[in-house]
């Protein structure tokens, strides 16, 4: 039996064994038996089953979320006679929360639940004293680098698919739209996004998928709904973080 399975539900174990697993798997990035036995075809699957597929995901959330936003937008300000401003307002709830909490957040979520099954898989086949970091280092590297181009392939899409809609709802251009949101961005808003984007969401995915799926405890419970629940709530607590240090005052 794996010592992360000897979890009594009854006490503050089952609250802080998560935890502690999670900070377990991520020093194990510093332990060199992650990337002894690097399998490179292993690697390239995981950035195909990370990235590439998860494209049409990543490509109808943005086009829904940017076409949503700026109806509401751009209908809002109608009555206040400010469409001008409407390509800067969009621009920013895009980048600062809509983008991460909804585009980024679905495929966390979806890193998060094949995370999770492959470790339920690994787990069967694991030797006891096996200390997992040849399972974790090569996923987290692959969600690592897949964020970097699903965040800007979202950011686009969102930003075109807004532009293109803008025009429908309000009484602007699209040349206004781009203009107003290029004055409304700033170079803080687009720090911001990526750090959510490629820091926070593949890292949360990514330890919440491996500490449940590989910790063997509780298996009668639905560990993919826990690990799930707890990547939701840690990911938008860590974002509300980030947001405030940002730009509260």
């Amino acid at each position: 039996m794996h010592d992360w399975e000897t979890v009594d539900s009854g006490s503050s174990k089952w609250i802080f064994a998560p935890l502690g697993r999670s900070a377990r798997l991520l020093t194990s990035m510093f332990n060199p038996a992650g990337y002894q036995d690097f399998d490179a075809s292993q690697f390239k699957e995981l950035c195909h089953s990370f990235g590439l597929r998860s494209l049409p995901l990543v490509a109808l959330s943005a086009c829904f979320v940017g076409l949503a936003l700026t109806a509401e937008t751009c209908l809002e300000m109608q009555h206040y006679n400010a469409q001008e401003l409407a390509g800067g307002a969009i621009a920013i709830g895009l980048l600062r929360e809509l983008g991460p909490l909804t585009v980024g957040m679905a495929w966390a979520a979806r890193v998060c639940v094949i995370v999770h099954e492959q470790a339920l898989d690994y787990l069967k086949q694991a030797d006891s004293s096996e200390n997992f970091a040849t399972f974790f280092v090569p996923r987290y590297i692959a969600a690592l680098c897949m964020s970097i181009p699903l965040s800007v392939y979202g950011m686009s899409i969102g930003f075109a698919v807004a532009a293109l809609a803008a025009p429908f709802f309000c009484d602007t251009t699209m040349s206004d739209f781009l203009e107003s949101a290029r004055l409304g961005v700033k170079n803080k808003d687009l720090i911001v996004y990526f750090i959510k984007l490629i820091a926070i969401n593949p890292t949360v995915a990514v330890l919440a998928g491996s500490a449940y799926g590989l910790s063997g405890w509780k298996k009668k419970s639905p560990t993919v709904a826990t690990a799930l629940t707890t990547m939701f709530i840690v990911d938008v607590a860590v974002m509300w973080l980030v947001t405030s240090i940002a730009y509260l005052p």
